[in-house]
């Protein structure tokens, strides 16, 4: 799922960077992304392990942010089954945030530290994967939250720079 989902994101770009890749989310502005999958339902306790809180390190890599000049990290995260608010909400782990469902699976955003993750749904094959980015893209663009997924993207750059520039103080 992790491949596919990569190879529909950006074939040309999948990095050895930690998994991290550019792709376009919208016509003409590149992001970083960290894809990953779930390879089972939400509700399965082992499955969700194998991402966790995928956005707790993504302060260690404010450099790769900084020397690409692109906005902060994004998390694209393939799910074999579904996606509902309250599971996409959980893994975020704070309660003031964004939580959209649509086509492509369930959005949610921290409003504090603008930590982004969409779950994409019934990834169960390449095909799935491909339609549901497809779904994620059309729903970006008719939905008018594309630049503001960017925004909180560029100001999440923002804050992982300045973590990590404390982290490398206190070292």
């Amino acid at each position: 799922m992790r491949a596919a989902l990569v190879q529909e994101l950006n074939p040309a770009s999948a990095s050895k960077r930690g998994g991290l890749l550019k792709a376009g989310l919208l016509a003409g502005r590149e992001a970083m992304i960290r894809p990953d999958a779930i390879p089972a339902s939400l509700s399965v306790a082992a499955a969700r392990e194998k991402v966790g809180q995928p956005f707790l390190r993504d302060h260690e890599l404010s450099p790769q942010l900084e020397s690409e000049d692109l906005p902060g990290v994004i998390h694209v995260i393939a799910c074999h089954r579904g996606a509902t608010e309250t599971q996409a909400l959980s893994i975020l782990g704070t309660p003031d945030a964004i939580a959209i469902s649509g086509e492509f699976g369930v959005y949610v955003a921290d409003h504090v530290q603008k930590i982004q993750l969409f779950f994409l749904s019934e990834c169960s094959d390449d095909t799935a994967v491909a339609l549901a980015v497809r779904q994620l893209r059309g729903w970006l663009s008719e939905s008018g939250e594309g630049p503001r997924v960017l925004d909180r993207a560029a100001a999440r750059r923002k804050i992982l720079t300045t973590t990590a520039e404390v982290q490398d103080e206190g070292r």
